[in-house]
């Protein structure tokens, strides 16, 4: 009776020692299966009370998430622990002071051996093995660590060593031996790595190495010994036991093969072992805590996204109309999924069966929405497929209802099974380029399968290979709607891990789906995406005005962690980064930071340690938005004309460093030819910041137009990798020279003399317009003579053609009035100084009216209105009109 309630409070020692972590799926399991073994009265036995009671609690300490009856459970663990324990025996006093939460070494000092460093049972006896297990252990719980005496501990365990390399509960072998080598062996591990001194202690090293062999050894005989004789409670008790002991000495390769045969020894109940009940309990407990060693990394809350087939709706169309269908999507979680994809198939996913695919936004708990789809399909759809998440980015903690069915038709009979396997999701989020675990921390692996040819999708296997060897394998059976969810446990070790999940069917892989991930024992993690600019010697390098993007690995998903920039000088910036939707990502802006080095930090609130990441910003200037503000040019510019103009221009820019930028321009003619430049660029100093920036040219330019038609310049800022350019276009019009007809002097109207003036003569003078241009052929151009200063005349042409001779039907003549013998045009312009005139079957009338010509009495001049082809700037001919200034009398 004392030994069995001494391994119950050494399990509870062990336990109370470690933080509590995510359950792997077989301990939560055992875990209900405890919880549920508890009777109405808080008690788990009722002829074993304190031992079973006590192996409960053992197995339920210090859990996470306490279970519904965890108040039942604490409470009842103080009556156990306080009823009838002898205080003059070291178990009751160690159950009463760890489980009271006062453990301190002088309450345990009664029970001490002087001289050797051990601890005994009972007061007055002799030292003994288990006795300093039991007190090292509780030691290791006190809020202050009393090193000597665990270095004392220590050495009385060493010398208790048999020459076999075990530890023995007495002078004779025993049952129990094995357990306590285990147990002993732990202890060790765990007060060397209380001591720096010790870890580089060869000695100890060597210790470390040989009881670490003894217990790889010890373990691969036990897991032979349950494979050919079964798993009976005491091999699975003295395998828990093996395990726990190699996973304190890092040992989580060689711990796996353990782990994985007390897994396929877990009945359907969530038990292990053989036996009565209190006898399965008591193992169920054991494996439990040696479970407990190993986690899954995975968040608390997830969310669930459902596609319940009931909430198809298919709207089958009438004649060639499209078919539409709507589902409605639920989050059934407990946690808001992130946004994902959805995809609508005509039978079950594969090869060219997609009809449509769009996207599901976040939902939060007890949300949901809608999807719609319009879709045109061949033939009438037999059966409908609606993939929810199909990459799995949401999330979700249960994908095996992302599926829905719906039956239009009857589906036909499959000649051979076909599988669609989803890509592999590995934790909560995807296939992760970078998995941070802790040491016997791993991680879920899941995958959606859907079948087509349901009766024929038997004997299924799925293999799981990690670089290239076989992890797992197990069978697998899909659900009636052929569609299945397959997940299971992984615990890597640090390193690069190609993956891949195969589903065999005899011995014909069916599918498989493969990821690369690496995985780091480091509790926290940065790396820098690299942008445009790429890397130069490992580091991210970055311009002005570019977001650096930021990933952040964290084990532990649900700490608050705090971030910022420090450059080079280590001083802290003010740019924050900025949390993007999905978790563990950031930008932080390089606005116009000068160039140099600097380093992004993490650090867990609460927390001293601190990661950083690296990244260069260099030397960068973004140019954008170039304008000509100067030269601007007069609506009409004559053949022969040369403009004198400033050259001003303005643009946009982002420069972290000083410039030099180099401002030049040229000048083309119609033809293209370049007809003038600059004869050197100006040089522009370019300040840092964004802003912007305006330039002149120390020098006028002096813009010739030698021949009729588009004129182009063209301004030229760089800074020797960009180029801005900028236009400003111009047109010069020829100008026709003709000759003065004699005028006719209109009879005298007795007015008084005004500056008026009175049309007299209209003369055309044709000319031949550009290639598939306007004709106008030569005629007397008909006008309506005026006697009254000032009055309109109406000129109308006939027969305008184009350069084919055909009449144009519809079209436009483009007329600008100029004056002089030389056609110069002067200051006092008409109030009608051109615009466009319509033609209509190859009649153009143009009206025209001299007043404002500042012409005195008796004095007469000609005036010359421009005829032009709209579409090609080409002259096309002149109308010739004398005007004479008239005298103005008041009646």
């Amino acid at each position: 009776m004392r030994f069995c309630r001494v391994e119950v409070i050494l399990a509870v020692l062990l336990l109370c020692s470690r933080v509590s972590a995510a359950l792997v799926p077989a301990a939560a399991r055992g875990v209900d299966y405890i919880v549920g073994c508890q009777r109405a009265d808080g008690l788990w036995s009722a002829t074993a009370v304190e031992e079973d009671g006590l192996a409960a609690i053992t197995a339920l300490w210090g859990l996470a998430e306490p279970r519904a009856s965890s108040s039942r459970l604490l409470g009842q663990s103080a009556l156990l622990l306080q009823n009838g324990l002898p205080a003059d025996e070291l178990p009751g006093a160690l159950t009463v002071y760890i489980c009271g939460g006062c453990v301190s070494p002088s309450l345990l000092q009664p029970f001490a051996v002087q001289g050797d460093g051990g601890w005994c049972m009972a007061l007055g006896a002799r030292a003994d093995v288990l006795s300093t297990v039991l007190v090292a252990e509780a030691l290791l719980l006190a809020p202050e660590l009393d090193l000597p005496a665990l270095t004392a501990a220590r050495g009385y365990l060493l010398a208790q060593r048999r020459a076999d390399g075990c530890w023995r509960l007495c002078s004779q072998a025993a049952a129990g031996d094995l357990r306590l080598t285990a147990r002993v062996a732990r202890l060790l591990a765990h007060i060397d790595a209380l001591s720096p001194a010790r870890s580089d202690d060869g000695a100890a090293a060597e210790l470390h190495r040989d009881l670490a062999a003894l217990l790889v050894a010890t373990g691969g005989q036990l897991v032979a010994s349950v494979d050919a004789s079964g798993a009976t409670a005491s091999a699975l008790v003295d395998m828990a036991w093996v395990l726990q002991a190699l996973c304190h000495f890092g040992s989580w390769a060689e711990a796996q093969t353990l782990y994985r045969a007390l897994v396929s020894a877990q009945h359907l109940d969530g038990s292990w072992g053989d036996g009565g009940a209190s006898r399965v309990l008591r193992t169920t407990s054991a494996v439990v805590g040696a479970l407990r060693c190993f986690a899954i990394n995975s968040a608390r809350l997830v969310p669930d996204l459902v596609v319940p087939s009931s909430s198809l709706r298919l709207q089958t169309p009438a004649g060639d109309a499209a078919w539409g269908l709507s589902a409605t999507v639920f989050n059934d979680g407990k946690a808001e999924s992130l946004p994902c994809g959805w995809e609508l198939h005509c039978g079950p996913p594969g090869e060219n069966t997609l009809l449509e695919q769009g996207h599901v936004p976040a939902l939060v708990p007890r949300d949901s929405c809608k999807i719609q789809a319009e879709i045109t399909p061949v033939s009438e759809p037999s059966v409908l497929y609606v993939l929810i998440d199909p990459e799995g980015e949401s999330g979700d903690g249960c994908r095996a209802n992302n599926v829905a069915r719906l039956e239009y038709l009857p589906a036909p009979a499959a000649g051979k099974m076909s599988l669609w396997l989803s890509p592999l999701v590995i934790g909560s989020e995807g296939a992760p380029e970078m998995l941070l675990l802790r040491p016997g921390c791993g991680a879920m692996i899941s995958a959606l399968l859907v079948a087509d040819g349901l009766p024929l999708a038997k004997n299924l296997r799925v293999v799981l290979l990690d670089n290239g060897r076989e992890y797992l394998s197990d069978d697998i059976a899909l659900g009636d709607d052929g569609a299945g969810e397959y997940h299971c446990e992984w615990f890597p070790d640090e390193g690069c891990h190609d993956l891949a999940l195969r589903v065999i069917q005899d011995d014909d892989v069916v599918a498989e789906r493969t990821a690369c991930v690496e995985v780091s024992y480091d509790e926290m993690l940065l790396r820098i995406i690299p942008g445009a600019v790429g890397e130069s010697a490992g580091l991210p390098q970055f311009g002005a005005a570019e977001y650096v993007s930021v990933r952040l690995y964290a084990a532990a998903t649900d700490a608050a962690v705090e971030l910022w920039v420090a450059n080079e000088h280590d001083e802290r910036l003010d740019t924050p980064l900025v949390s993007a939707s999905l978790e563990g990502r950031y930008t932080w802006h390089t606005g116009v930071q000068p160039p140099g080095r600097y380093r992004v930090y993490a650090q867990m609130a609460g927390g001293t340690g601190v990661v950083s990441a690296d990244f260069a910003i260099v030397a960068s200037c973004e140019l954008r938005d170039l304008s000509v503000l100067q030269p601007e040019f007069a609506a009409r510019i004559g053949v022969g004309d040369t403009v004198q103009t400033p050259v001003v221009v303005s643009w946009a820019q982002v420069c972290n460093s000083a410039q030099r930028l180099q401002l030049s321009w040229t000048w083309s003619g119609p033809d293209g030819v370049e007809l003038a430049a600059t004869d050197a660029a100006h040089e522009i100093d370019c300040v840092q910041g964004a802003l912007t920036q305006q330039a002149a040219m120390p020098e006028p330019a002096a813009l010739s137009f030698p021949q009729a038609g588009k004129y182009d310049f063209t301004a030229v800022v760089t800074d020797g990798e960009t180029m801005l350019t900028a236009e400003r276009t111009a047109r010069a019009i020829a100008l026709p020279s003709l000759s003065v007809e004699q005028t006719v002097q209109p009879e005298s109207l007795g007015w008084e003399a005004c500056e008026v003036a009175v049309c007299t003569t209209v003369k055309l003078h044709a000319g031949a317009g550009g290639v598939g241009g306007l004709r106008i052929l030569e005629q007397e151009p008909l006008s309506t003579q005026v006697d009254d200063p000032g009055g309109e005349i109406d000129i109308v042409l006939k027969g305008i053609c184009d350069d084919d001779g055909q009449i144009i039907v519809k079209g436009a003549l483009a007329a600008r009035v100029l004056y002089g013998r030389c056609g110069q045009e002067t200051s006092a312009a008409d109030d009608m100084a051109g615009g466009l005139f319509a033609i209509l079957d190859g009649i153009c009338h143009i009206s025209y009216s001299p007043g404002g010509s500042a012409l005195s009495a008796g004095m007469s001049a000609p005036v010359i209105i421009a005829l032009f082809d709209p579409q090609t700037d080409q002259g096309v001919g002149c109308i010739e009109v004398h005007v004479e200034g008239g005298d103005e009398t008041n009646p």
